[in-house]
């Protein structure tokens, strides 16, 4: 037997309803929706793998260097609706100097390929630089937090997907 500790979501409804001269009156339908607790451990996220941030250096055609926060999608698939959001913090546990937080917006990325995101000023390399990815393959949501810890210039190495120098994220 159910008891109404099990439900929540009670309506009372009032409908007046005409038909030709007559007048009909109907109320309190109740509404009754089953409890349901969910706790955020009930909620799936799958593991986020092929895909990484990575920050390049390119020198442009007047010869100087520029950096840029990159997003690399290694998936066989495509990824959609691609949501990054980026700050640093001059300590790990994000104290410190802290710069403002930045948001971007990607509709599309294809299978084996990578997008620029942000520019990124080379003053914060001795930041604590985070990356919150959040993506969809079909209706499934992907959502990943990548850490790029405190790096020099000369610590650079070789992207193979960018064909450029950078740093990539953990």
């Amino acid at each position: 037997m159910l008891h109404e500790d099990q439900f929540f979501g009670k309506a009372n409804l009032g409908i007046d309803l005409e038909v030709g001269r007559h007048r009909y009156l109907i109320k309190r339908i109740v509404v009754l929706y089953p409890k349901q607790e969910l706790m955020k451990e009930d909620i799936h996220f799958p593991e986020v793998t092929d895909v990484k941030v990575a920050v390049g250096k390119r020198i442009d055609e007047k010869g100087e260097s520029e950096d840029y926060v990159y997003l690399i999608n290694n998936k066989p698939t495509d990824l959609n609706n691609l949501m990054v959001v980026s700050n640093a913090s001059e300590k790990e546990d994000g104290t410190g100097r802290k710069t403002s937080t930045l948001r971007h917006f990607i509709e599309h990325l294809d299978k084996h390929s990578s997008a620029r995101v942000e520019r990124i000023d080379p003053q914060v390399f001795g930041f604590y630089n985070t990356f919150w990815v959040s993506f969809y393959i079909g209706r499934e949501l992907f959502d990943r937090k990548f850490i790029l810890a405190p790096f020099s210039e000369w610590e650079l190495e070789e992207i193979d997907e960018l064909e450029m120098k950078g740093k990539i994220a953990d």
